[in-house]
Parts: structure tokens; C-alpha cells; sequence
């Protein structure tokens, strides 16, 4: 809503201008439109980056109107920066544009002091959402909370089963915030379980237990323990999904013919379905089904990932074997991607009961689970730095895990299309069987 207000503050200052300058000889808004046009998607991608959409912003009005200023200023430092080096600019009326500027600047302002009430009603009072999950202790909700008790989730800290943690997923996705009222004893827990989470995670103080704490929050009179805050802000996620919306509903068109081939022939190889379903563990331990070109018999597939698949494995058809080694087998993880519960880079999305040397993955580092605070990928940086294939020993695994910790803490978009470029030169792989 901020932002169409903004775009039409800008169109009417436009017009506004082209009728100011234009008065004593009415014309078209030719000019005006054309400046609009230019400076409209400049100033939204500016104001994007700058934060002019986040929380701070619907909560401030006054660092809601110095934000889309300064992003207005950059767009149109960059429109003028253009239009002198191209020389560009000859043709279009610079008073028009000093005026539409200048109206820019008074009206954007007076339509988000306009909208910050009303948002904020509409809002319940605040742009964030706040989960208090109970865990065995004592928390009087205030009016209008969210309060959620462990023992309703039947989920407890010290539990190992995804589907467990799937359910405390189903309950805190949609919040930006979770606040975990419990014992001193299971604050470690907790500390651990919210790093997990892609939220603001904090714990209600009980003594001075301040095990993985960041910084000291507040919450409704209580002093809370901030452990973390998520990797991605909301304009992260927005042009993390335009990138993969950009690439995916493109590559879906081209690689449209050869996926219909590779189906054809997976269907005349062996008996059964061209597609192999399989749940994985995506974003905050939310389950999904993950889709693949099924690469061996039917009636020997392991939906539960068991079995490692080893190299002249009986189970891997002919076909199999070919889409398996050129990672043909992964396209229509194009279509996980889509429909959101994957992105083109992030960690590789993994069964529930892969094994590390015979040891359940969440067993052999208690930081596994962190690698879920971001969605899961196609590709990802332990993917290009070679770490592929089985995980026969631990190392095969903290490897990857350390890589996926380092893209969550450092993301950035132009990490992605770096990640992206390298994956082409690693699509064939020896370690793929």
C-alpha cells in the first residue's frame, strides 16, 4: 500500500507539473509521462534497498518519510547522471522534471503521514507479528496476543523427530517474531531451536543464563534474550523470489522439450511413475515434497532415503544413471520452486532419514537444523566448492554444513548469481551415481 501511494504521489506531482509549466498553452503530458516513467521504477528499486518498506518504516513516520526521500534524491541523481552522460536529455522539458521532483518530494511525504494510522489499525498496532510460545511456565498473555503452549503442540526441546519440529514450523511461519517463555534449564534449547527459525527469536529472562544471546530485547514489561534474527529482511526475500521468478519461468519454457523426452523415455525404460516424490526438510523445518525424474525401478526406489546410493547400483536404471551424473534428474525442482517451498541457491533440501556414517544428520553437529533459516535450493555454495554425492563420513557432511552456515550469514543477491554462474561449470559431476 506504501508503495502504490507513493507511485500515485508521483504521478500527480507529474501532471501536476505538466499543467504548472504548460498552463498558458495546454499540451499532451508527453514529457511528463516519459519522466515519470523513468523515474517511477528507479525510485521503488531505491526505496526497496533503502527500507523504505520495512517494519521501522510503518512503525516511524519520520524514518518513513526520510527514507523514500533520500531514495527519491538517489533515483533522481541517477536520472540526471544518465541523461548528462548520453545526452539524453536534449528533448525533454527540465522544468517539468524540477517541478514533478519538487512536488515528489512534498506529496510522498503527505500520503504516508495520511497512511501510517490506518496501516497500523489495520496492522493490529504493530507490522509484526508476535508468537509467545509457553513451554511449562507461567506467562500471562496481554490483550490480543498470540499464545501458544507446548504441551498443546505435543512438542518438547528435547525431541529429534521432523515431524515434530514440522508442527512448531506450521505455527511460527507466518510470524516475524516468537518470543519462547520457559525455564532457565531449556534455554540452551531454545536458543538452539530459534537459530533454526526465520524469525526475530527471543527468550523471557530468567536468571542470567545467556547462552547464544545477541543483544537484550523487550516485550510487554519483560526483559527477553534476542538469540537471533533471521538471516533475510523482507525486501531480501522479495528480490531473492524476483531472481528466481526471473530465471525458473524462463528455464521452465526452454527446458520444456527435454524434459518431456526425458520423460518419454524413463516411461518406455521401467513400469511406473516418471516422477519420484520424496519429503525433505525445507524452511524452518517445514516438510515438503520434493520432486525428481525417477532414476531406478520402481519397485526398488527408497522414498525414505535409507539406503545410500552407491556407484553400479542395481536399483539405478539405464536412464537414471545418465540424468543422475549430468543432474538432469533435478529439473523439476523448478516446479519446488515455483510454488515456494524451494529458490534456485540455498542448502540442498535433504530426507528425513539421510545418514552421515550411519548417524542421522541432526546427530552429528547440533547445528544442522541452523541451515534451515533459509529456504532450500537447487544449487548452493557447498554444491560449487565440490561438496557433493554421499555422505559416507561426518566430514562429507560438516563440510556442507559449514558452507550452508556461510551462505545463510553472508547472503547477498549478486552471492546468488555468482553461485548460479559457477553451478554450470559443475552440473556433471563425478561423485553423482
Amino acid at each position: 500500500m506504501l508503495l502504490a501511494t507513493d507511485l500515485v504521489m508521483m504521478a500527480a506531482a507529474f501532471l501536476l507539473a505538466h499543467m504548472i509549466y504548460n498552463i498558458n498553452t495546454p499540451t499532451s503530458p508527453h514529457h511528463a509521462t516519459i519522466m515519470y516513467s523513468l523515474l517511477a521504477p528507479l525510485f521503488a528499486g531505491m526505496a526497496m534497498l533503502n527500507r523504505a518498506y520495512n517494519s521501522e518504516a510503518l512503525e516511524s513516520s519520520r524514518i518513513s518519510v526520510s527514507r523514500a526521500a533520500l531514495s527519491l534524491v538517489y533515483a533522481a541523481g541517477a536520472i540526471l547522471f544518465i541523461t548528462y552522460f548520453l545526452k539524453a536529455g536534449g528533448e525533454l522539458s527540465r522544468g517539468v522534471f524540477a517541478l514533478g521532483l519538487t512536488g515528489s518530494m512534498m506529496l510522498i511525504p503527505v500520503g504516508r503521514f495520511l497512511l501510517h494510522r490506518p496501516l497500523l489499525v489495520m496492522l493490529g498496532g504493530s507490522p509484526d507479528t508476535t508468537i509467545i510460545v509457553r513451554d511449562g511456565v507461567r506467562y500471562d498473555p496481554n490483550p490480543g496476543e498470540t499464545v501458544v503452549d507446548t504441551a498443546d503442540l505435543g512438542f518438547h526441546t528435547e525431541t529429534s523427530d521432523p515431524a515434530h519440529f514440522h508442527i512448531l514450523a506450521r505455527i511460527t511461519r507466518h510470524a516475524d517474531r516468537v518470543i519462547v517463555a520457559t525455564s532457565p534449564e531449556r534455554q540452551v534449547e531454545w536458543s538452539s531451536i530459534l537459530k533454526s527459525l526465520t524469525v526475530d527469536g527471543e527468550i523471557i529472562v530468567h536468571g542470567n543464563h545467556l547462552d547464544g544471546v545477541i543483544s537484550i530485547g523487550e516485550h510487554a514489561g519483560h526483559k527477553t534474550l534476542i538469540v537471533t534474527t533471521g538471516p533475510l529482511r523482507m525486501q531480501d526475500r522479495i528480490l531473492k523470489r524476483l531472481l528466481d521468478l526471473s530465471i525458473v519461468v524462463p528455464a521452465c519454457l526452454i527446458l520444456a522439450p527435454l524434459m518431456v523426452l526425458i520423460a518419454i523415455v524413463i516411461k518406455l525404460e521401467s513400469k511406473g511413475p516418471v516422477l519420484f516424490k520424496q519429503d525433505r526438510i525445507g524452511r524452518d523445518n517445514h516438510i515438503f515434497a520434493v520432486y525428481k525424474f525417477r532414476s531406478m525401478y520402481t519397485y526398488m526406489c527408497d522414498a525414505a532415503a535409507v539406503q545410500l546410493t552407491q556407484r553400479s547400483d542395481p536399483r539405478v536404471t539405464r536412464i537414471g544413471s545418465f540424468i543422475r551424473r549430468t543432474s538432469i534428474d533435478e529439473l523439476p525442482q523448478l516446479f519446488n520452486i515455483l510454488r515456494g517451498d524451494m529458490s534456485v541457491v540455498g542448502p540442498r533440501p535433504h530426507a528425513l532419514s539421510a545418514k552421515a556414517a550411519g548417524k542421522l544428520y541432526w546427530d552429528v553437529d547440533p547445528r544442522y537444523r541452523h541451515r534451515h533459516v533459509i529456504k532450500p535450493g537447487l544449487t548452493g555454495l557447498a554444491q560449487v566448492r565440490g561438496y557433493r554425492g554421499n555422505t559416507e563420513r561426518y566430514e562429507d557432511l560438516t563440510n556442507r554444513l559449514v558452507a550452508d552456515l556461510e551462505y545463510a550469514a553472508r547472503w547477498s543477491l549478486a552471492g546468488d548469481i555468482h553461485i548460479i554462474l559457477k553451478t554450470l561449470g559443475v552440473l556433471v559431476h563425478n561423485n553423482a551415481y
